[in-house]
């Protein structure tokens, strides 16, 4: 959010208002801070990572997915949107992995080189597991505590100051020297943005509308694209404290146009999906005999079905903060 001027103000198609914290502890209470959440940061990207080496590898193995004629190539893996999504995902957690990781070694070494300033300890303050909400309950229980004697009018004025009022006045004592967010975590919020919606639109469209009993093969590869892809995104936003800006849905907005471009053009070039057809998508992407109708697809997609999904990823950031709220609001007080 940002302060005053609310989700929907302009500002919150960027990266002004979040602060380290949100992308370097972890939303819920773990032992051992900042050291378990690199831990578990390092260890989903090389889990994700090896998957995303594998399927490619064994894309035309009928092991593992539906026999391809001998047409087949690998690399026409990445014609699929699916797999764009799969590969958006691998480079979100190697970036979260990367930029954690040299995030704290950087601290680290900086404070090791004499972090003993007023300006040094706020800079890095965001090392420890302070969260917004545990920051939100202590000022209240504080408001409320000097407030114990007075009228009941001061009572109501306590009760009406609003969390994001509290949030900032902390952050101005204890992040008043911090720097701005480094270009590496917004680069991993943009990719986090990209991966969530993408992930879950198109982990609902496969299942409802490509997904064919009759036809498709359950295998341990399309399952991990199709479902185990979303388990770990829902997972990562319940476990991170990244923040989630509903304007933020331009950026897979961007991934989507520019998938569409990229159909269109491999169809006019004459590409051709693995058993040697036109369509990419039978009867939904198919730029050759069903031009108009495919184009109807890439505006909803793009229009409709993105921002949707962006809003689901904004509604259970929603619920996560509610969850914690109320277990640290019963830790605190």
């Amino acid at each position: 959010m940002c302060g005053r001027c609310g989700e929907f103000s302009v500002r919150n198609f960027g990266f002004r208002g979040a602060s380290l914290e949100d992308f370097t502890v972890a939303r819920c209470p773990w032992p051992g801070q900042p050291a378990s959440y690199v831990t578990y940061r390092v260890l989903i990207a090389i889990y994700q990572c090896s998957w995303n080496v594998l399927i490619p590898f064994w894309w035309n193995n009928n092991k593992f997915f539906t026999d391809h004629t001998e047409q087949t190539n690998r690399w026409k893996w990445f014609i699929y949107i699916s797999n764009w999504s799969f590969t958006i995902l691998s480079l979100y957690f190697v970036m979260a992995a990367l930029s954690n990781f040299y995030h704290q070694i950087k601290s680290h070494c900086k404070c090791s080189h004499g972090c003993g300033s007023k300006e040094d300890e706020m800079l890095y303050a965001d090392s420890f597991p302070i969260s917004q909400d545990s920051i939100v309950m202590n000022e209240k229980r504080k408001s409320a505590e000097a407030a114990a004697d007075q009228p009941s009018t001061m009572m109501r004025q306590i009760s009406s100051v609003s969390d994001d009022k509290l949030i900032r006045k902390n952050r101005r004592i204890y992040y008043s020297y911090q720097t701005a967010l480094p270009w590496y975590f917004k680069l991993t919020w943009v990719l986090q943005s990209c991966a969530f919606s993408l992930v879950l639109l198109i982990t609902i469209m496969f299942w409802i509308i490509e997904f064919n009993p009759d036809v498709t093969d359950v295998t341990v590869c399309n399952v991990h694209v199709h479902g185990v892809a979303l388990f770990l995104i829902v997972l990562d936003c319940f476990l991170t404290a990244s923040p989630v800006r509903f304007f933020h849905f331009v950026y897979p907005t961007f991934v989507v146009i520019g998938y569409s471009i990229f159909t269109y053009a491999y169809n006019r070039c004459g590409g051709l999906n693995e058993y040697g057809d036109t369509h990419l998508y039978k009867d939904w992407v198919d730029w050759t005999d069903m031009e108009t109708k495919s184009c109807i697809v890439a505006v909803c997609a793009t229009f409709v079905a993105v921002p949707i999904a962006h809003a689901l990823h904004c509604i259970l950031c929603l619920i996560r903060k509610r969850m914690f709220r109320c277990y640290e609001k019963k830790y605190i007080l």
